[in-house]
């Protein structure tokens, strides 16, 4: 599992002051319950029933507002509702893998919420924070591992930068929140976009992910201070590869 936070801040005219939500981005492996001492999804001390009621916890005890979930792996696209957490889910694959959520902390008192499903790998959700008078444009995103074909690539990548223009040009007084798993590495290559924390050779999928952040004036808040590595494998391999 990986997890990895980061915080964004946001000043309105309306409020006169800077607002800070806590944006977390989660790779779950899954959310979807299969039993038995074979299950293949039982990993990384999460080998349990109940793992949403687990990881609705630990968000709300890590202060995290709003959740960006990828591998939930839940079969079908639906909302539902958590002890902390409202649910926004993009159902998997046919395969069974992928499928991403939003989570966002009914702390935050959300209103006019509008969600749109993209993809197993990609959604969005507009929303006003009533607790912290401003609203958001967010974003769930998981790319596609570095040696998948390269036409996933380009339409994955041409789609988020799609549903990011689109929701700027509808909401434009709300800023975007980012939360992705872009199984990707950056920090080489020299940009106002990325921090200097941690830097590791630039990857294909982390120049895709500069390259968007450019263009969009997005900033990796969490590459600019110490997160550590954010995927740990089971046989002991690191890297910081999430992104908020």
């Amino acid at each position: 599992m990986t997890v990895m936070a980061g915080t964004a801040t946001s000043s309105t005219a309306a409020s006169a002051q800077e607002q800070t939500i806590k944006v977390t981005s989660a790779n779950v492996s899954t959310l979807h319950d299969n039993k038995g001492p074979s299950n293949k999804f039982n990993i990384g001390g999460l080998s349990t029933g109940g793992r949403v009621q687990i990881l609705d916890g630990m968000f709300d005890r890590e202060g995290c507002d709003f959740v960006g979930v990828q591998e939930g792996r839940v079969k079908i696209d639906q909302r539902r509702e958590c002890v902390h957490y409202h649910m926004f889910i993009a159902g998997c694959l046919p395969s069974g893998n992928a499928g991403v959520q939003a989570w966002i902390h009914k702390r935050l008192r959300p209103k006019n919420i509008n969600s749109q499903i993209k993809s197993p790998r990609l959604m969005g959700l507009s929303f006003w924070a009533a607790e912290l008078k401003c609203g958001f444009n967010a974003i769930v995103a998981h790319s596609h591992c570095e040696d998948a074909a390269v036409e996933d690539h380009r339409t994955f990548w041409d789609m988020l930068e799609n549903l990011m223009l689109e929701m700027k040009s509808e909401r434009p007084d709300y800023p975007t929140l980012l939360a992705i798993d872009c199984n990707g590495k950056v920090g080489s290559v020299a940009s106002h976009t990325i921090g200097v924390c941690n830097p590791a050779q630039e990857t294909a999928n982390g120049a895709r992910l500069r390259t968007l952040l450019e263009r969009n004036g997005i900033v990796a808040t969490t590459t600019f201070f110490n997160v550590g590595h954010t995927w740990v494998g089971t046989r002991g391999h690191k890297s910081r590869i999430d992104y908020v």
